[in-house]
């Protein structure tokens, strides 16, 4: 019977911490930040508390995202209620963040709700795109977008030109 006491104890122990570690979580943008690409969002897997399911608190000014190297960038301009991950980092990485190089982490915190990045673009609620060619990369909103493809280059919707254009091969232009 002792043994079997403490498995349980044991088990319990275990299942609490695991509950401490935070890897990810599905969120909702609240609100977005442009100027220094944060942003406040809602947790959207409740959380199970004495028993009941209950909303968790929002999480403010998570660190967001852009893909690109350092010569090229992709920039997001998120809007309330679009949904992402924030991944939670093995450690603070703030000071990263601000350096962009190799740094050591301000607090030893580990896997904790304040060292995430929100990574955006997860598109729920069946929203699918459509329209767009097959087998492509595509950016878009809404009627406009752009898809890259084996079969060339599709641009869908109004277009702007602000400079040069240099065509070469034949060019067809057509009056509106």
């Amino acid at each position: 019977m002792k043994k079997s006491k403490e498995y349980s104890v044991r088990q319990a122990m275990q299942k609490k911490f695991a509950e401490e570690i935070h890897v990810a979580d599905m969120v909702e943008v609240m609100e977005f930040y442009p100027d220094d690409m944060t942003a406040d969002v809602k947790p959207l897997v409740m959380a199970v508390r004495e028993e009941r399911f209950m909303s968790r608190p929002p999480i403010l000014k998570v660190p967001v995202a852009m893909l690109g190297s350092k010569d090229f960038f992709i920039r997001p301009w998120y809007k309330a209620g679009d949904v992402g991950l924030i991944v939670y980092l093995d450690y603070d990485s703030d000071n990263v963040f601000v350096s962009g190089g190799e740094a050591e982490p301000l607090t030893m915190g580990c896997h904790t709700g304040k060292d995430g990045i929100f990574i955006g673009g997860v598109m729920c609620g069946c929203r699918l795109a459509e329209g767009m060619p097959d087998e492509t990369i595509a950016i878009g909103s809404g009627e406009n977008y752009l898809a890259v493809g084996k079969e060339g280059i599709v641009i869908h919707g109004k277009m702007e030109l602000n400079g040069g254009l240099k065509v070469n091969g034949k060019a067809v232009l057509l009056a509106e």
